[in-house]
């Protein structure tokens, strides 16, 4: 399968600017057809599934509204997963890899608030119910040292 040249062409005919089929840790169409998927096989194909589509539900539900962040996102989201396509269903890095997703679908839906401009120019932050509480320390001369 040829790959886009641009992002019009991989996000187009596709719901909401995403591309139309999400990337698993499922092996290739030439190795599905050369042996059928195991039980283990399936069931990691199901969680990167899982994975990848609440990755994409946490952006699509920040990014509300802005289409050049859903559709960057999404591109970006999918390079990610493509990434790890390869990874062996049940290995220590895919393992890895699906915490990441899910570290990073939580992250996006509680740490990151879309700005919108005002009539003045400025910009208001409106954060939401799911980001009470959410903190994010300021790294202080001290901590800055530590990781030199």
């Amino acid at each position: 399968m040829e790959r886009p040249s641009s992002l019009l062409q991989a996000t187009s005919g596709s719901l909401h600017g995403y591309p139309k089929w999400p990337p698993t840790l499922v092996p290739s169409r030439r190795q599905r057809a050369s042996r059928p998927l195991c039980s283990r096989e399936m069931a990691a194909a199901a969680e990167g599934l899982a994975a990848y589509r609440a990755v994409l539900r946490a952006a699509r539900r920040t990014f509300a509204g802005d289409q050049l962040m859903l559709k960057e996102s999404a591109v970006e989201i999918r390079r990610r997963f493509e990434d790890h396509r390869g990874l062996a269903p049940g290995s220590d890095e895919a393992a890895r890899a699906l915490a990441d997703a899910r570290e990073a679908a939580h992250f996006i839906t509680h740490m990151i608030v879309q700005a919108t401009r005002a009539p003045s120019g400025s910009f208001v932050v409106k954060p939401e119910s799911v980001h009470a509480g959410a903190t994010l320390e300021v790294p202080s001369e001290e901590i800055l040292s530590k990781l030199k």
